[in-house]
């Protein structure tokens, strides 16, 4: 008699008991390390690239976006990926910076990198990132020839003399070199591909692991930006 009280004693408890600790869930923290997004190792941090890039913004949390002009999944969430870093970068008193990074998997992919930065001398607001993308992916430009790249910008506005002077400048030949270097330490082996950078932690996410769903990529990187941006010091 005693035993079977204690027990039903014990069961009500439960049934009032996991209702209460169900609805104390945060809905915020229902990302999951290993399955929604990857920790970086510290190992990862103290390379020479990363540690540099990290000491030029201490007060902030770094985005970094790596991409290709070849890539169809970057070509899906570019845009939606722009509208967001737009919102951070006018954002006032934004605890976010935001980097852009074309990725050199193959001879190909490197001269489309070279072409990004091209593009950034020349066209700085990136209008013709959609037209770029259009033409690798649709009308199967090639590109990465340099006779082709030039022959696009020509017919996109910019004279032969602007695009030689950008094609073949220091700068741009350094950033390119400056992105391959930073995919390489972080990993990068698919695109489109996010780092975020904390002042304690960083991670790597991408579209499959949030199912290939921009929206919900978006929400995993505000997640891990919020729970790094409670570590920023000042």
């Amino acid at each position: 008699m005693l035993q079977g009280y204690i027990k039903k004693i014990l069961l009500l408890s439960l049934v009032f008991w996991l209702p209460t600790q169900l609805f104390a869930v945060d809905p915020k923290n229902l990302f999951v390390e290993g399955q929604d997004y990857i920790k970086l190792s510290d190992a990862v941090r103290n390379t020479s690239e990363v540690a540099q890039l990290l000491n030029a913004d201490p007060h902030k949390v770094q985005v970094l976006f790596f991409f290709s002009y070849a890539c169809h999944g970057c070509e899906i969430f570019h845009k939606p990926f722009n509208i967001w870093a737009k919102q951070q970068r006018s954002a006032p008193n934004s605890k976010v910076a935001v980097y852009v990074y074309p990725v050199s998997f193959n001879p190909q992919w490197h001269m489309l990198a070279k072409m990004y930065y091209v593009m950034q001398t020349l066209d700085p607001q990136g209008k013709l990132t959609d037209a770029i993308f259009s033409a690798v992916l649709k009308n199967r430009l090639k590109l990465w020839d340099p006779a082709v790249m030039k022959k696009f910008f020509i017919q996109n506005g910019f004279t032969a003399d602007q695009f030689d002077k950008a094609y073949n400048s220091f700068n741009v030949n350094r950033q390119v070199k400056r992105a391959d270097d930073i995919s390489k330490a972080f990993g990068i082996v698919v695109t489109p591909d996010i780092v975020i950078n904390g002042p304690v932690n960083s991670y790597k996410l991408d579209l499959s692991k949030a199912g290939n769903n921009s929206e919900r990529l978006l929400q995993i990187l505000d997640y891990l930006i919020a729970r790094e941006s409670k570590l920023l010091a000042g």
